[in-house]
């Protein structure tokens, strides 16, 4: 009798950080910034954010151990920061994925959005009201973005088969994958809301001599909202 099979994937969103615009001037997410490639790390309350999640997800946190078996992250460092420290608090491998990174806002990226909106107002106004056709200057489209992301997914559930992993990662990310196991179209990827630190997961089940079967099993916002650390 063949015998099913299930990949656990839990997504961690990063949350709050910090940011220097220009020398001398820090930002928090309060200033409402185009973040992709920009590298910003977290900032108090974002560190606050994401251990209160894995205490919230799993309690008590000493237990988490029994239940992943690994820890994927992006690159940057508002995820792998916490990936890397919480990966040796709990003696587990920790592993980055390269395309679990953020989209490229291009020229935008790191920019204010009310610079944005005061400098280039049509652009800006085209690319919220159809995200799919319209890309910032020298960014990287949502499709392409949604392409690697897709293909970053698949390639974590063929090599991680059959293991529960904590991936650590983007807000656009998390939708991405949404969106695909959901099979949605691109274009209403934005109505999903996936505040800093929600946990999402997502389970995949194989049964040989059928397709896998994708199911999002879980959908957690974080435990409680933290004022912001200035």
């Amino acid at each position: 009798m063949n015998q099913q099979r299930v990949t656990t994937l839990d997504f961690l969103r990063h949350g709050e950080c910090q940011d220097t615009l220009h020398k001398g001037q820090k930002n928090t997410d309060s200033h409402a910034i185009f973040r992709g490639r920009t590298d910003s790390p977290l900032n108090e309350t974002g560190w606050h954010q994401m251990n209160q999640a894995i205490q919230h997800w799993h309690t008590p946190l000493t237990e988490v151990s029994h239940s992943w078996e690994k820890i994927l992250s992006s690159p940057l460092k508002r995820c792998q920061t916490f990936a890397e420290q919480l990966a040796e608090f709990l003696k587990l491998p920790v592993e980055t994925r390269t395309a679990l990174r953020e989209i490229d806002f291009g020229d935008w990226d790191g920019q204010l959005i009310q610079t944005i909106e005061q400098q280039s107002p049509q652009a800006l106004a085209r690319f919220w009201q159809n995200p799919t056709q319209q890309t910032p200057p020298n960014g990287e489209s949502l499709s392409d973005f949604h392409q690697r992301v897709i293909k970053a997914f698949d390639e974590i559930v063929q090599t991680q088969q059959n293991q529960h992993c904590l991936v650590v990662c983007h807000g656009g990310v998390i939708k991405s994958v949404m969106a695909h196991c959901l099979n949605m179209p691109l274009d209403s990827v934005h109505r999903l809301s996936i505040p800093h630190a929600c946990m999402t997961q997502i389970q995949i089940f194989h049964q040989p001599g059928f397709p896998d079967w994708i199911q999002l099993t879980r959908h957690q916002p974080p435990p409680a909202e933290i004022p912001s650390a200035h």
